[in-house]
């Protein structure tokens, strides 16, 4: 499979996968999980947490793949920085969460490093 679709699926599978246990833990403020049988059902009758792992196994798969093509000290970074990419976008359309200058700048700057590691 083509790198850049591993690279893709990873990334995108990341960033779902988060979104996805997000959305199965934000209405936990009630919970009482010192019970370990209240953190059990929780967790087997969570569907959007279930399947955000299905999702993190998903994109560890593809991450494997990438990892036999690709020198670990690059793969990383740009897995990592394009699920923070992402993540920051679902966040906001998804969540209303705010996203500050800061965090912008701070995410080009990461892109342009990734950039000096690919040459």
């Amino acid at each position: 499979m083509n790198l850049i679709i591993l690279f893709i699926c990873n990334i995108l599978f990341n960033a779902v996968a988060n979104v996805l246990i997000k959305l199965g833990m934000s209405n936990t403020a009630d919970l009482n999980f010192g019970d370990t049988s209240v953190l059990i059902k929780y967790i087997v009758f969570n569907h959007e947490l279930i399947l955000g792992c299905v999702f993190y196994a998903l994109s560890l798969v593809f991450y494997s793949f990438i990892l036999q093509k690709m020198d670990l000290s690059i793969a990383y970074p740009i897995v990592i920085t394009g699920s923070v990419f992402l993540v920051m976008i679902f966040s906001k359309l998804i969540f209303k969460e705010s996203i500050d200058i800061t965090q912008i700048i701070g995410t080009v700057i990461v892109l342009l490093g990734i950039v000096f590691l690919l040459k």
